[in-house]
């Protein structure tokens, strides 16, 4: 559950089978818009790979049950294996507004991202206009709309009872369609700064969910300096071009924000 809902979107097509006598290849499109706090105020970036592969399957998101992971802080990287290009550039707009995502000059294997510092800003219940103009040779021209997931703030975590449910809640949804992902992570080994460990639970986004005793007593047993916590609402919508080209576009905010100047 990890890697379909708090990875980046590249890690999913690296898990695929890239080799090139696949005997069928699929034109794969993933996009990522995430929020971030401007000064305090939400606004969104994007990003997007595209694929010719085969044996990636794509998913809707949907709950699942909380499970333990063994768990490493993701690292900024703009290695996505072999993309295909999709044109000069990715275009969104939300609003009245609009920004492009663009590939590094000559990249061999592009990656879109906004430039550095670019966003958009948004409001709840706004939505997303992606437009990919495609490639001769590469991905397909598509237009994609999609709701953003909206803002949120979520309640500081109960505090651990042993052999108790741990019980978490956060401000529900406004309209169907999105899943709220709780992690918890954490270290239980003495001495330990950082966390190797990880709860992670896909919930209804009705604003309460409940992590078992089983995985709560770890998180109460662990080491307080290491424990850290996020919840991210995720709204995705899968759309098919043809039998063999699909792009997914995912929504993500996650409460606390990260910081702009922190955004990759």
């Amino acid at each position: 559950m990890r890697a379909i809902f708090l990875a980046a979107p590249l890690v999913l097509a690296l898990s695929a089978c890239l080799d090139s006598n696949e005997p069928i290849r699929e034109r794969i499109g993933l996009v990522d818009v995430r929020a971030y706090s401007n000064g305090g105020t939400p606004v969104v970036r994007a990003r997007g790979v595209f694929y010719r592969i085969g044996g990636l399957q794509l998913f809707p998101a949907a709950p699942q049950p909380c499970a333990l992971y063994a768990y490493t802080p993701p690292v900024a990287s703009d290695n996505a294996g072999q993309t295909i290009s999709a044109g000069a550039n990715v275009g969104f707009a939300v609003g009245g507004f609009s920004e492009v995502a663009v590939a590094a000059p000559l990249a061999v294997y592009p990656i879109y991202n906004f430039p550095a510092g670019a966003y958009l800003d948004f409001v709840s219940g706004d939505s997303v206009t992606v437009n990919i103009p495609g490639a001769t040779g590469g991905f397909e021209p598509m237009t994609i709309r999609a709701r953003l997931a909206e803002p949120f703030t979520a309640d500081t975590l109960p505090t651990w009872v042993p052999n108790e449910p741990m019980n978490v809640t956060w401000q529900p949804a406004p309209a169907p369609g999105s899943v709220m992902v709780v992690s918890l992570r954490y270290n239980s080994t003495p001495g330990s700064t950082r966390p190797d460990l990880e709860i992670a639970c896909a919930f209804e986004d009705d604003g309460t969910g409940t992590i078992p005793p089983s995985l709560a007593n770890g998180w109460g047993e662990s080491v307080p300096a290491t424990r850290e916590y996020v919840f991210m609402r995720s709204r995705e919508r899968i759309v098919e071009f043809d039998d063999l080209t699909r792009t997914r576009v995912r929504s993500l905010y996650e409460y606390p924000l990260k910081a702009l100047s922190d955004a990759p």
